[in-house]
């Protein structure tokens, strides 16, 4: 028999993977028997490791281990973001102008990085499952565009995984919650604050129907984020004690996060440095919340829209649900009972699992549904469920005068398509380009731009002709365009590649991956 289908939540500073089995949710423990794995990977001299023997190496070899990888997924290398954070490694552009990494002599994609703690994770699943597992579903922050889409899916691709689906972050651990949920009807607010993103959703969960109201994120915010404010105080007060230090130090940072973790529970933390005898200082708890209140203020600020988008009272929400190791942060959880006194903050259910759980159930769900195995009917599973998730972003055209017409709005249900109709603007054009964008700004230029389809038109005078532009979306998140010359009937389909990469480059860098020796 098969190996199950896998449910993976592939984080941006920690991963996990889950299955079914006879309707229970295992959590797989990776080599170093822990249940998450640090999505870290180092470039020894003949062996690529992941996870905690990564992390091991990071200290003496920062320019060979490669970590947020997440970050640099389906974006440019003039991207904003990429151009104003310092990276200890090397970023270099790839080709169609993407980021990639440079280790030693080599080149590679996120994809490809991220394809190694992917391939990582599948070994350590079939030593439990003892068969290799295949279809897989992974999860994407909620504001995760189309081509970072693309690049998780193509990552799933040069791992050897049929990926079932893409589902959202916080959607995915919105289905762990109802396995859980004994309420006729429940809305739940998903607060997913993880190591590198943070995700709000309102969802309504019914039963095994689990409906996304609205949903938002940042993919710049997340626990490392307040890791780093930490560790710039923690510069400058060495620096007052007449020690500098430069670059990355790991020993320092690593000394930082623990600080973090050690002020949910209690009102100040030792931060001490073993090269420098031990000097350090004490952080309190109330310093800490005041070099990262601007950072919990933006959170706050993403919920208060998101309950606007859903068009739900705050009086509505029957519970709360913390996502992701970051809502640990014992100020989080005081600035979401401030807000939301009368509502219910569920703790219950462990934050940086519940993604992968979800993951698993929807992936055991759509793998049944796939299947034609007649013994799944008699075996005590879960149930089929209904998943009905949301844009992030708004999807259009471009029109005269640099204008954006919005077609599919942001938090329009998946799958959904339609339709709008457009013309020549000038006389006797023989072909019409339609730029297809993403973003919700109404100056054109101002959004991504996605994909320029071009169709052949018949010269006529300006206005004359006539098309048909068919934007759909499916539950992948992923958007697919076609256009009909209603003179002629051509027409010109494609789905909407950004950034992706082409079959040649996957099968290129699926080659390359396989030939590297990994351990683990």
């Amino acid at each position: 028999m098969s190996a199950p289908a896998i449910g993976i939540d592939l984080g941006t500073t920690f991963s996990a993977v889950s299955y079914v089995d006879r309707g229970d949710v295992v959590v797989i423990q990776n080599n170093a028997g822990h249940e998450i794995t640090p999505s870290v990977v180092h470039f020894d001299e003949d062996i690529v490791l992941v996870g905690e023997e990564a992390v091991k190496k990071r200290k003496d070899g920062a320019m060979n281990t490669i970590f947020n990888i997440k970050r640099l997924m389906g974006r440019k290398h003039d991207d904003v973001f990429i151009q104003q954070r310092k990276w200890p490694f090397e970023i270099l552009r790839g080709s169609s102008e993407r980021a990639c990494v440079r280790v030693d002599a080599e080149v590679y994609s996120p994809e490809q990085i991220s394809a190694f703690i992917l391939n990582y994770i599948k070994r350590i699943a079939k030593k439990v499952l003892l068969e290799e597992p295949v279809d897989a579903v992974i999860t994407v922050p909620a504001n995760f565009t189309n081509a970072q889409r693309e690049a998780t899916r193509d990552a799933g691709r040069m791992a050897g995984f049929n990926v079932l689906q893409i589902v959202n972050e916080p959607t995915a651990a919105a289905i762990a919650f109802c396995e859980q949920n004994d309420e006729p009807i429940l809305r739940v607010l998903v607060f997913d604050l993880g190591g590198g993103t943070f995700d709000v959703s309102i969802v309504e969960i019914e039963g095994k129907r689990t409906k996304v109201l609205a949903t938002d994120g940042l993919t710049s915010l997340g626990g490392i984020d307040f890791d780093e404010r930490i560790y710039e105080e923690a510069l400058a007060r060495f620096q007052e004690m007449g020690i500098k230090i430069t670059g990355l130090d790991w020993t320092l940072m690593e000394a930082c996060e623990n600080a973090k973790k050690a002020l949910s529970k209690r009102n100040s933390a030792r931060i001490s440095h073993p090269h420098y005898g031990g000097a350090g200082f004490d952080l309190t708890y109330s310093t800490f919340v005041e070099l990262c209140e601007d950072l919990l203020e933006q959170t706050l600020t993403l919920t208060e829209k998101v309950l606007v988008d859903a068009s739900i009272d705050e009086d509505l929400i029957d519970e709360i649900m913390l996502v992701g190791g970051s809502t640990r942060i014992r100020r989080v959880q005081e600035i979401l009972a401030e807000r939301f006194p009368n509502t219910k903050i569920r703790d219950d259910i462990e934050p940086e699992l519940a993604v992968a759980k979800g993951a698993a159930i929807l992936a055991d769900a759509l793998s049944k549904l796939s299947s034609d195995d007649a013994s799944f009917a008699e075996e005590d599973t879960y149930p089929i469920i209904s998943l009905i998730d949301v844009t992030p972003l708004p999807l259009g055209m471009t029109l005269d005068g640099d204008r954006c017409k919005v077609l599919i709005p942001k938090n329009t249900r998946c799958p959904f398509t339609t339709y709008q109709y457009c013309t020549n603007v000038f006389d006797y054009e023989e072909k019409l380009t339609i730029e297809i964008l993403e973003g919700d700004n109404s100056q054109a230029s101002l959004n991504n731009t996605l994909a320029k389809v071009e169709i052949g038109i018949n010269p006529k005078p300006k206005g004359q002709n006539l098309i048909k532009v068919i934007l759909s979306i499916d539950v992948n998140g992923i958007l697919n365009v076609k256009a009909i010359d209603k003179d002629t009937n051509e027409e010109v389909a494609v789905t909407i590649r950004s950034e992706k990469l082409d079959d040649f480059e996957i099968v290129k860098m699926t080659q390359e991956l396989t030939s590297i020796r990994q351990g683990g």
